[in-house]
């Protein structure tokens, strides 16, 4: 990438340096105080580690009872905790069979009435289906409401469209923020002394429009209330599983910024500043995180609501703690601390089989957490 496409980049980025704890390793001064980065690592990894040494020999893993990080610990371990299901009736591994029954009739019931909602579908007789065709399946997955402090199974009506149908084609690629890039709001909310805010696009894909004829074989409990006939569906909207929905979405969602005055970033284009409202937000898929005034920031959320059904959190000032692409943030009065999930460093200390080890503390986490 030359320079000048660089340059819009730079635009979104603070004059002068960026506050210490958003400093890159690679580009901290040799004579600056303690790195916070490794700090931040050590932070998690030091109570993950200790709390983990501490439950070990009433809650062993399965890592270390078979000796090695077998196929099935690894599944256990980024899935559900096995020790969770050992104390909570709640949990699902204790549901019965009538129980998950009624959970997979509930979830399906909600995705069919979302489907019907945001008319993704057309109903067609088989007859008169002519184009692309596609299979599909449910894929049901459980999750925990902190909401509801409930679990819940979300059941997803997917396409099931694989490269090998057409492995030469170039519209399944789309842009998307990561860790690295995220801070880039960090570092503005800090210097400026701005606040942040998240939000998530609640079925995102289903707001972009489909651009192709492409039919999919419907669901049997959609087709148990309709009159006798072959039915098929031609979809409408990008349904989830369709190998462009995400790119067909960032256009969606691209299109709905600039119809509101913002700005693309050339060479990021999950970037995105608003130069008269003073608001910069990053877009990874359907999770946004923006700063800039608090009113103008927040107005514009509310706006972007009517047209993308959005959960707005924020704004977030000093003294607030909230996540974000799975990390914590904590807004201090120095900087924006940002600290990987305590789950990940929990599941690599059982893969590892890192129970019984010990961290040495650091200055930067004594003095940071």
């Amino acid at each position: 990438i030359s320079s000048p496409e660089l340059m819009p980049v730079q635009d979104l980025l603070p004059p002068g340096p960026l506050p210490p704890l958003l400093l890159h390793p690679s580009t901290r001064p040799r004579a600056a105080a303690p790195a916070p980065a490794p700090a931040i690592m050590d932070a998690g990894m030091e109570q993950a580690t200790k709390r983990s040494s501490e439950e070990a020999p009433s809650t062993p893993s399965k890592v270390s009872r078979t000796g090695a990080a077998s196929s099935d610990a690894m599944v256990n371990a980024v899935h559900i905790d096995e020790e969770w299901s050992q104390y909570d009736p709640e949990h699902p591994d204790n549901w019965s069979e009538e129980r998950k029954a009624e959970a997979e009739d509930e979830g399906v019931a909600v995705e069919l009435d979302r489907l019907a909602a945001f008319e993704v579908y057309e109903p067609k007789l088989r007859q008169d289906a002519k184009g692309k065709r596609i299979t599909t399946r449910w894929e049901n997955v459980m999750k925990f409401c902190d909401e509801d402090y409930v679990w819940k199974l979300r059941c997803r009506f997917v396409a099931r469209e694989f490269k090998a149908m057409d492995p030469n084609r170039t519209d399944c690629f789309a842009p998307a923020t990561n860790q690295i890039t995220s801070r880039v709001i960090d570092a503005k909310a800090v210097a400026m002394g701005w606040p942040t805010a998240t939000a998530d696009a609640s079925n995102a894909f289903f707001h972009a429009e489909e651009d192709e004829d492409v039919f999919v074989e419907p669901p049997k409990q959609w087709l148990a209330t309709q009159p006798p006939g072959d039915w098929v569906w031609q979809l409408k909207k990008q349904l989830y599983g369709r190998q462009k929905a995400t790119r067909k979405w960032m256009e969606f969602f691209t299109e709905q910024l600039e119809k509101r005055g913002f700005e693309c970033m050339d060479a990021a284009p999950y970037l995105f500043k608003h130069g008269e409202l003073q608001v910069y937000l990053e877009d990874h898929v359907d999770d946004i995180h923006s700063t800039g005034p608090e009113k103008q920031m927040m107005d514009f959320l509310t706006d972007l609501g009517k047209d993308i059904q959005l959960k707005v959190k924020g704004p977030f000032h000093i003294g607030d703690e909230y996540t974000h692409l799975k990390r914590t943030r904590k807004r201090l009065d120095i900087g924006m601390l940002i600290v990987p999930a305590e789950k990940h460093f929990n599941n690599m200390i059982r893969l590892l089989e890192l129970e019984g080890a010990k961290t040495k503390p650091t200055p930067e986490s004594k003095e940071l957490m």
